[in-house]
């Protein structure tokens, strides 16, 4: 947990893009740009799509639009928007709550091995400024 958290904080300083996979169980993956935390999934949370379709927000039609529509050039979340399903604020309130879960998840994951692949970006793509930058909170 200790070396994912420093590995985090020296990759948000250095203003890295790209992602950050993490193996183990239940393993996931955490994709930076700029050094902020965009996007983090694992097997072990629901991803947005997963949120948005469970509580009604979107229809699993309309959420597998979008994805076939923007996920080969990582702009999903534009696709969202300009069809109106979803606006940009909330977009990126259930996408803070979906990192801040998934990211948790991932920090337990312990001695895990890490993986960075420079350059790799989510299928959501940008979708505002609400990404946080990776630092370490510890005294």
């Amino acid at each position: 947990m200790e070396r994912l958290r420093l590995l985090l904080s020296e990759l948000g300083t250095a203003g890295w893009t790209g992602a950050l996979h993490v193996g183990g169980t239940p393993g996931g993956v955490l994709h930076l740009v700029g050094g902020r935390i965009a996007y983090a999934e694992t097997s072990s949370c629901p991803g947005l799509g997963e949120r948005l379709v469970a509580s009604g927000r979107l229809s699993r039609a309309a959420w597998s639009s979008a994805v076939a529509e923007g996920r080969a050039g990582c702009r999903v979340g534009r696709v969202l928007m300009r069809e109106g399903l979803i606006g940009q604020n909330e977009l990126a309130s259930r996408v803070s709550v979906t990192v801040a879960d998934a990211a948790g998840e991932l920090l337990r994951s312990g001695g895990a091995p890490l993986r960075l692949v420079p350059g790799e970006r989510h299928w959501l793509g940008a979708i505002g400024p609400q990404r946080r930058r990776c630092e370490s909170r510890r005294p």
